[in-house]
C-alpha cells in the first residue's frame, strides 16, 4: 500500500452570503483520510456522503450546519459517491457495495430519514460504481454506472426499483454526470473525456451526440424547463435547444500514471505510481475472472512511489490481477 506522510482531510465550507465568502465547518466530524463526494437537501435538511474510496459515512444536519449526525453505512457499501433527498424521510445514496456483493455499483434507500436502509440496486459487474443519481418529481430517475458495463440504472417509482438500460456498445463505461431536462429529454456524459449520449424517451434508449462540446461531464443540474448546466472540464449550458460553453477550458492532462508488473501474477507484483497530486485510491486485487480477493483504500503521495506486493498466498486458485481506481484520471 502507498501512504502519504500526512493524512488527507476533506474539509467542508459554509457560505451565508450567496457564495461571496466561505468559512470552514469545524463540527462536521470529518476524520483523517475521509471526505465528501456528494451533497443534497430537502427544505432546511442537508445530507452529505463520502467518500467514493471509503469509508461510507452519511452526514445530516437540520439546522444549517450548526450540528451534524454521522451514520456509518459500511454494512451496505464500501464507498459512497452521491445522494438524493425525495423528502425529509426518503433518501437515496449511491456508491460501491460491500465485499459480499463483490464491490458492485449499488443504490441504498431509506424511508425513515436514514435510520434503516434497503439495497434497491446492485449492478451486474464487480468493481463498479453508481456515480450520480438524478430524480424527476414524478418518480422517474436515472443513475450512472461507472467502471462496469455501458449501462445506466432507471427507476419510475421514486427509486424503489431499478432496471438496467444499455447506453452504448462497449465493454466498459466511464459515465458520470446524468440527468433529464424533462420527462423525455436527457443526457449522460463521459466523466474523463469527450462523450455525450442523449435520450428522448426518458432513458429507455440512448444515442451518441458526436458534436457535443462537453468534456468530462461530472454534475448535471436543471434550473428550469429550458435551462441546465453541466460541470466538467468547463461549465456547459443548455438553453432553448442550444448547448453553449461558459468559462475557460483548461488543458487536460493525464495526471497520474501506473505500471503493474507482472499483471496478472502468481508470486509478486511490482507497482510503480507517478501521481500528479495527493489523492485517495482503491487498490483491487482480483482473480482473472474479476472476482475481488482484496480491496484496500490507499492514500497516494504526489510524486513517484513503488511497492512490491507478495501475492503467493492469494493465488491458490488463479493468478491475481491489480486494478487501481482514483477520482481523477489514472492511466496505466
Amino acid at each position: 500500500m502507498l501512504y502519504s506522510a500526512a493524512p488527507l482531510l476533506g474539509n467542508t465550507y459554509k457560505t451565508t452570503d450567496g457564495g461571496y465568502t466561505w468559512t470552514l465547518l469545524q463540527n462536521m466530524q470529518i476524520q483523517s483520510n475521509d471526505g465528501i463526494c456528494g451533497m443534497a437537501h430537502y427544505g432546511n435538511t442537508l445530507i452529505a456522503v463520502g467518500t467514493y474510496s471509503g469509508p461510507s459515512w452519511l452526514y445530516r444536519t437540520n439546522n444549517f450546519g450548526a450540528s451534524w449526525t454521522k451514520t456509518n453505512l459500511g454494512a451496505f457499501a464500501s464507498g459512497l459517491v452521491d445522494c438524493y433527498m425525495i423528502s425529509n424521510d426518503t433518501i437515496l445514496v449511491a456508491g460501491i457495495a460491500d465485499a459480499a456483493n463483490n464491490f458492485a455499483a449499488t443504490i441504498l434507500r431509506s424511508v425513515d430519514g436514514g435510520a434503516q436502509w434497503t439495497r434497491v440496486y446492485l449492478a451486474p459487474t464487480p468493481q463498479s460504481y453508481c456515480w450520480k443519481i438524478f430524480m424527476r418529481p414524478n418518480g422517474l430517475g436515472l443513475a450512472s454506472v461507472q467502471y462496469g458495463s455501458p449501462i445506466v440504472a432507471r427507476t419510475t417509482d421514486g427509486g424503489t426499483t431499478w432496471f438496467n438500460v444499455t447506453v452504448y456498445n462497449s465493454a466498459t463505461s466511464d459515465t458520470g454526470g446524468i440527468g433529464l431536462l424533462n420527462d423525455t429529454l436527457g443526457w449522460v456524459f463521459d466523466q474523463y473525456d469527450f462523450g455525450t449520449w442523449q435520450t428522448t424517451d426518458g432513458g429507455l434508449t440512448w444515442s451518441a451526440l458526436p458534436a457535443s462540446p462537453v468534456e468530462s461531464g461530472y454534475r448535471f443540474e436543471v434550473f428550469d424547463s429550458i435551462t441546465a448546466l453541466v460541470t466538467g472540464s468547463s461549465v456547459y449550458k443548455y438553453a432553448s435547444g442550444t448547448t453553449g460553453v461558459a468559462g475557460v477550458k483548461p488543458l487536460k492532462n493525464k495526471i497520474h500514471s501506473l505500471i503493474v508488473s507482472p499483471n496478472p501474477a502468481q508470486k509478486e507484483i511490482s507497482i510503480s505510481v507517478n501521481a500528479g497530486q495527493n489523492t485517495f485510491g482503491l487498490l483491487f486485487i482480483t482473480d482473472e475472472k474479476g472476482n475481488v480477493i482484496r480491496n484496500t483504500k490507499t492514500t497516494i503521495c504526489k510524486g513517484e512511489s513503488k511497492i512490491n506486493r507478495n501475492v503467493s498466498n492469494l493465488t491458490a486458485k488463479a493468478p491475481t490481477v491489480v486494478h487501481w481506481r482514483t477520482n481523477e484520471l489514472f492511466f496505466g
